[in-house]
Order: C-alpha cells, then sequence, then structure tokens
C-alpha cells in the first residue's frame, strides 16, 4: 500500500507521455514545413543542363480560350528539359537580358520569386533555360519572365503531366 501511495496519481504519467508525443509531433511538423518551403523558395531553373536534354517546350502567349500556356510531359527517366519562353514584349532585340522564374503556383502566394539571371534573348526569340525533371512533381507551375532593367514582366502557366497519366489519358 506504501509503494501505491508513492506513485502518485495515474494521470501524471499520462501527462508525461501525452506532452512527449505533442513534442515529437511538433518537431516533426517543423521540420515537414521548414523542407517544404526550402524546396519552394529555391530555383529550379538552371542557364545550362546538368543532365542530358530530355525535351523542349515552348512558352508563349497564345490566343486560345485555355488558361494554360504550355504542357509539360515529365520523362519516364531524369532528364533536362529546356524551357524555351517567348516575352510578350515586341521590342525585345536579341541579346536583350532576362530573369526567369518558375515556381509551383501554389508556392507563390507570398513569397519572393527564385530568378535565374542574366539569360540573353536568342536568335530564334526564346530565352532558354533548363529544369531538372526529377526536382517537378504534376501540378501547374507558373514561369514568370523578367526584362533587365525594365518593368516588362509576362507570366505563364504551365501544366507539368506525367507520362504514366498521358498514357492513361490516351
Amino acid at each position: 500500500q506504501m509503494a501505491a501511495a508513492m506513485r502518485g496519481p495515474w494521470w501524471v504519467s499520462s501527462l508525461r507521455m501525452m506532452s512527449l508525443a505533442a513534442s515529437v509531433a511538433v518537431i516533426a511538423v517543423a521540420g515537414w514545413v521548414w523542407h517544404v518551403s526550402a524546396r519552394a523558395g529555391a530555383t529550379l531553373l538552371t542557364r545550362s543542363p546538368s543532365l542530358a536534354v530530355g525535351n523542349s517546350v515552348a512558352v508563349m502567349r497564345l490566343r486560345q480560350s485555355s488558361r494554360i500556356d504550355a504542357a509539360i510531359q515529365l520523362p519516364s527517366r531524369r532528364a533536362a528539359i529546356e524551357i524555351r519562353a517567348m516575352p510578350e514584349a515586341v521590342d525585345a532585340p536579341i541579346g536583350d537580358k532576362y530573369s526567369m522564374s518558375i515556381v509551383s503556383d501554389a508556392a507563390v502566394a507570398g513569397r519572393p520569386l527564385p530568378w535565374v539571371d542574366d539569360l540573353a534573348i536568342g536568335k530564334d526569340g526564346f530565352v532558354h533555360a533548363f529544369v531538372d525533371s526529377g526536382q517537378l512533381t504534376t501540378g501547374r507551375y507558373r514561369l514568370t519572365l523578367r526584362r533587365a532593367g525594365s518593368a516588362d514582366v509576362s507570366e505563364f502557366l504551365l501544366d507539368v503531366g506525367s507520362v504514366a497519366a498521358s498514357q492513361d489519358g490516351n
């Protein structure tokens, strides 16, 4: 009977366990949020490919009823995808410098965009950059193109889909 009196109430040990479980849950959620926000802030684009180039996607404003400006099919194997974006400014001379950003549409709100700077417009009228297909997931992305030293900004919506999803749809 003396040992039972020295143990204390049953809920004290339960409270300790619940506090420990809550602490572990808070640490896990904080780690997940940090991981997601760090990835959202990192640029997905590069000036030159670090992998073999798989496919190329032309992004330009078209007169169409769809909100989507371009579709990207993720390759079955990891590869670099060339993004060729055409500025909306009609007076953009060859060699003009641009910055480009691509982020998940859900990650755009309230965050500064991660830019790849010093991209030149090519003879074909497009600004070229590359993205690692392994860094993309299916979903909607926003591509922003900004002319250096100007207020000219072009925004495009990209729909990223998997090869398996496109094969199921056919």
